[in-house]
């Protein structure tokens, strides 16, 4: 599905700030991006899109439910292009800021299951570890 089409289905006029960023998220080397790397990305390619538009544009995006926002610990927000794919788990490396998505699909139904045990329904879900490489030196002191 073309990014216009992704748009238009989400009810979404497709003007060409909102195509050149739903572009930037898909086609950037990394999975999350600030506002700044957009900017960045969309310069590097050549397009003309302030730093304000594209704040303005993201956050029209995350209304539509088109890009979700993630604030991991003190860092600026970073965004990502919604799939349709399962929740991730996100491992925030507290050294450098890395993130890393984690699929576990055991992991999402025992926290569902815990959820409906006490009660609850879970109608979407955000799990973030904050993680720090081993030290191979004190695992093997262990």
């Amino acid at each position: 599905m073309s990014t216009e089409q992704y748009l238009r289905q989400a009810g979404v006029k497709p003007t060409r700030p909102r195509l050149l960023v739903l572009d930037a998220l898909q086609l950037a080397e990394q999975r999350y991006l600030t506002a700044d790397e957009v900017y960045l990305w969309l310069s590097r390619q050549q397009h003309r899109l302030g730093l304000a538009s594209v704040y303005r544009v993201l956050a029209d995006l995350e209304q539509a439910g088109l890009v979700r926002r993630h604030q991991f610990d003190k860092a600026k927000a970073c965004y990502e292009r919604v799939s349709g794919a399962a929740p991730l788990i996100h491992l925030v490396n507290t050294r450098d800021g890395d993130i890393v998505a984690l699929e576990n699909e055991a992991l999402l139904a025992s926290l569902k299951q815990a959820a409906g045990e006490l009660g609850f329904d879970v109608l979407d879900m955000e799990l973030k570890v904050f993680v720090s490489p081993s030290e191979p030196a004190l695992a093997g002191s262990a």
